[in-house]
């Protein structure tokens, strides 16, 4: 029994390998948010629609050697393939980014929202992105901004971006840079032409102003920004559509 290497940073819960078994700890940072999904019926919804990987609940003693507080075990399937964002063709990225927009959308509705927007929280089936982090998903709390905007910009749209505008493959960048395309470096690779648009001044261009600013009185200001639940919606549909018309 073991912990996954790659699966110590979330204080909520960790993977865990099993006996050729997969295993999710439910740890006790993570168990309100856990019961929110469960509870809501949005887990078993997210399932149900083949965007979310399945998971059923185990004794967890079975972890009791490796992870005694473990308040829930989540057993996983296992999947034959792994793959990484910097592996992935420009049209697997551009689905993962829109199941990952989709997914949040489906949660806001169900009053949760998602702490973090990574890129390696979606594997694939075959060509069908699927998203694998439970503990992704927590309770929305009024007025809360969407905590991984940033990280979706830089996993998700950065890269994207930077080869539909550019024809510059982003994979090089992204092997190098295993938490994606900053913004500033997007903005200094786009042309003017591409920096004039009002969806790259506002997902780009900003986002780059405030990398720049994030530090005193500039960092705590934008920590304490609020904006309404939809407002929220409506920018995560607007990154949707845009998105999907990237080519």
């Amino acid at each position: 029994m073991s912990q996954h290497p790659a699966s110590f940073r979330d204080p909520a819960g960790h993977v865990h390998l099993h006996d050729g078994r997969i295993l999710r700890s439910v740890l006790a940072p993570g168990v309100r948010n856990y019961r929110a999904a469960k509870e809501s019926g949005f887990l078993a919804k997210a399932v149900a629609s083949g965007r979310l990987i399945a998971g059923d609940e185990v004794d967890p003693s079975i972890l009791v050697d490796e992870a005694p507080t473990a308040q829930f075990v989540i057993e996983h399937p296992r999947l034959e393939f792994l793959s990484y964002p910097y592996e992935w063709p420009f049209h697997a990225l551009r689905g993962a980014a829109l199941l990952t927009l989709d997914l949040h959308l489906d949660a806001l509705g169900f009053g949760l929202t998602m702490s973090d927007a990574s890129a390696f929280n979606v594997q694939f089936v075959g060509p069908k992105p699927l998203f694998v982090d439970y503990l992704s998903v927590i309770e929305y709390q009024p007025g809360q901004v969407w905590l991984g905007y940033r990280q979706f910009c830089e996993q998700f749209l950065n890269p994207l971006l930077l080869t539909a505008v550019t024809g510059v493959a982003y994979h090089p960048i992204y092997r190098g840079t295993l938490e994606g395309i900053r913004s500033t470096t997007l903005r200094s690779l786009l042309p003017l032409r591409a920096r004039m648009s009002p969806r790259v001044a506002l997902h780009v261009s900003l986002q780059a102003r405030l990398q720049g600013r994030a530090s005193g009185a500039s960092a705590h200001k934008y920590r304490n920004l609020r904006i309404s639940k939809e407002a929220m919606a409506a920018n995560l549909g607007g990154l949707r559509n845009w998105i999907a018309t990237l080519e």
